[in-house]
């Protein structure tokens, strides 16, 4: 019981704290939709994924949606290949940086991707693959 205690205490210290990694297109190991892929161990685990952010108002991360690989409708699952494409030549084009300071309720990092003055958050968005994230409302039944 005391190590268990242990662990989550060091996973909740790690995750006060910011990381920000230089990666080579080698640490990527599967880019699994247009807005989140996984890299080799970057952590206590074998591999991380992280979920591709963007930086609004020049301090606080916004991810980017695109559209589910597994959606209903075949126009969606269109545009979902044709963003995961885009993320995995962006990604494979050279080294990048992952900047993160959290995580999210599925455990991947919620990181800031960038190559230079390139991001691959604002060019999912650029392009037309991606929009901002908007947590959908809960809707509570009226009594």
């Amino acid at each position: 019981m005391e190590l268990a205690q242990s662990m989550v205490r060091a996973a909740l210290v790690f995750s006060l704290f910011c990381t920000t990694l230089q990666l080579d297109p080698s640490w990527v190991l599967r880019v699994i939709d247009g807005d989140t892929f996984l890299i080799r161990n970057a952590g206590i685990t074998n591999t991380e994924g992280v979920r591709v952010c963007q930086t609004v108002d020049g301090r606080k991360a916004v991810c980017v949606n695109t559209p589910e690989s597994d959606a209903d409708s075949p126009d969606e699952r269109l545009q979902a290949a044709a963003a995961t494409v885009f993320a995995e030549e962006w990604l494979m084009a050279g080294p990048f940086t992952l900047a993160a300071c959290q995580r999210d309720s599925f455990g991947r990092l919620l990181g800031v991707v960038t190559r230079g003055e390139s991001n691959l958050g604002q060019s999912l968005l650029d392009s037309g693959h991606a929009v901002l994230y908007k947590r959908k409302q809960k809707i509570t039944p009226s009594p």
